[in-house]
C-alpha cells in the first residue's frame, strides 16, 4: 500500500480517538460546599456504541486540607493507541480551592508529552514546565471540573473558567446548564444536569451531565463534529471511598 494511502487511513483513524481521547482527559480560589468524601470513578469510552478504552477518576485525601485528584486513560483502535495520566494537587482553605500542583503525561501512537505546572498563590505565580508566568486565578485541566460541580451545586448555570490545559496554554472556558436529564448508563439509570461547552463559530460540540445524587458527579461526556458523534464517556461504577479500598482488597488478598 502507498505511504499517501497508509497516511489518509491513518489520519481517518487517528482523527476521532483523539477526539475521544481529548474527552478522557476530563483553580482560581472558589467558595464550595461540596461533600469532600474521596471516591473512584471508572468510565467506558465508546464511539458510536463501539467501546474503544476505559477511565478512572480518583479524589484522595493527602492530610493538611490537601486532596489528590488523579486521572488515567487508555484508549486503542487498529495501530493507534493512547495512554494519558493527569495529577492535581490541590488545598481546600477555608471552603476555598487552592490548586498547588499538575502533572500531566501522555504516551502511545505519536508523540509522547509530559506538563509539569506549580502554583505559587503566596508570590502569585505559576511554573509551567521551565518557564515562570504571573498567576491570576487560573485553574488546571482537572480542577474546573470540581469548580463546576460546586457551581450547579450553588444553583449556577452559567460558568467561565481561565485554564492552562494539559499543554501548558492559556485558555477560557465557557459552559451553560441547558436541561435535565434522566440518562442510562453502564451504572446505570440517572439524573443528570446537561452543560454543553459554548464554542464560538467551532464545528465541535462537547456536552457534559452532572448527577446531583452523585454530589455533582461528571457520569457523561460526548463530543460531536459537523454533527457527527466523535465519542462518549459513560460513568460505569462510582466507590465511595471505603468501598473502593474494600473492594481492591478483595481483589488484592
Amino acid at each position: 500500500m502507498p505511504i499517501s494511502t497508509i497516511s489518509l487511513l491513518a489520519h481517518k483513524v487517528t482523527q476521532p480517538i483523539k477526539a475521544l481521547c481529548g474527552l478522557l482527559l476530563f483553580i482560581s480560589p472558589l467558595a464550595v460546599a461540596l461533600d469532600w468524601h474521596p471516591y473512584h470513578a471508572s468510565y467506558d469510552a465508546l464511539r458510536s456504541g463501539r467501546k474503544l478504552g476505559s477511565a478512572q477518576q480518583i479524589l484522595e485525601y493527602a492530610g493538611d486540607n490537601q486532596y489528590r485528584l488523579s486521572y488515567h486513560s487508555e484508549a486503542s483502535f487498529l495501530f493507534f493507541s493512547d495512554e494519558r495520566r493527569e495529577f492535581s494537587l490541590f488545598r481546600l482553605d477555608c471552603e476555598k480551592l487552592i490548586p498547588l500542583e499538575y502533572q500531566y503525561q501522555r504516551s502511545g501512537t505519536g508523540k509522547d508529552r509530559a506538563t509539569h505546572i506549580r502554583f505559587d498563590d503566596e508570590l502569585g505565580k505559576l511554573f509551567v514546565n521551565d518557564k515562570t508566568h504571573p498567576w491570576q486565578a487560573e485553574l488546571d485541566n482537572q480542577l474546573y471540573q470540581l469548580a463546576m460541580r460546586a457551581a450547579l451545586q450553588q444553583g449556577q448555570r452559567e460558568f467561565h473558567f481561565p485554564i492552562v490545559n494539559e499543554r501548558g496554554d492559556f485558555r477560557t472556558l465557557d459552559f451553560k446548564a441547558v436541561a435535565e436529564e434522566k440518562l442510562t448508563l453502564p451504572y446505570g439509570q440517572i439524573e443528570a444536569i446537561k452543560v454543553a461547552r459554548i464554542r464560538e463559530g467551532s464545528d465541535r460540540e462537547t456536552f457534559y451531565w452532572f448527577a446531583p445524587s452523585l454530589n455533582y458527579l461528571l457520569v457523561r461526556i460526548q463530543q460531536f463534529k459537523d454533527g457527527d458523534e466523535q465519542a462518549d464517556l459513560l460513568l460505569r461504577r462510582y466507590q465511595p471511598a471505603q468501598l473502593a479500598d474494600q473492594t481492591a482488597q478483595k481483589n488484592n488478598p
